[in-house]
């Protein structure tokens, strides 16, 4: 497909997929269980079920779903040609989950500040992405081949319009947003984004 559908949507979904993690340790003590990194090394990451369950994430109640982690997976692999290396997996969809938690809690903050998408703009968007689409079966076509149904894409364009709102709003809108912009945002303001007294977020 010569127009990705979600380009810009799951740049913010997956924001930081053009990172390069650093390579796991080769010295692991056991199959399936992470070993104990020597000083300087990072810590293998821990290992991820082989099917994932419904819900992968929750963050202050707010669901994060696996539909929306096999999206972001689905933006990772096209944009790089290739799936994931199975040596490589856990480290990855790991960094993806805290992408998207991150994801939702600006969407929350947005909520907060009354700063939700209307559903005209999301509207408006949803048009734009179909608007790079011949038809409407190839619009279709190309929902089915991200594994994403009409409903799931607007919800995820509405999130990224809070999104974008809020670092809008805490960014000068002249400065373009790269696409690591939102964990580094939302990592460095974590304490101003936390709802109520405390964040809960919480992930298998």
């Amino acid at each position: 497909m010569k127009r990705l559908l979600f380009a810009g949507l799951i740049v913010m979904v997956a924001a930081g997929c053009k990172k390069t993690p650093s390579a796991p340790p080769a010295n692991a003590s056991a199959p399936g269980a992470p070993a104990a990194a020597p000083p300087g090394v990072p810590a293998m990451p821990k290992p991820l079920p082989a099917q994932m369950p419904d819900v992968i994430a929750r963050v202050n109640g707010d669901k994060v779903e696996r539909w929306e982690l096999e999206t972001a997976i689905k933006g990772v692999e096209g944009r790089a040609g290739s799936p994931i290396p199975p040596e490589r997996r856990d480290e990855i969809v790991r960094g993806l989950i805290d992408q998207l938690v991150a994801f939702h809690v600006l969407a929350q903050e947005a909520h907060a500040r009354k700063m939700d998408a209307t559903d005209v703009e999301v509207a408006e968007r949803v048009g734009q992405f179909k608007g790079g689409f011949p038809d409407e079966q190839a619009f279709q076509q190309a929902l089915t081949a991200q594994g994403m149904t009409l409903d799931q894409l607007r919800q995820q364009t509405k999130m990224g319009l809070q999104v974008s709102k809020v670092l809008d709003a805490e960014v000068n809108s002249k400065v373009t947003v790269q696409d690591t912009d939102v964990e580094k945002f939302y990592k460095e303001n974590t304490e101003r984004f936390k709802q109520g007294e405390t964040l809960h977020a919480s992930t298998f």
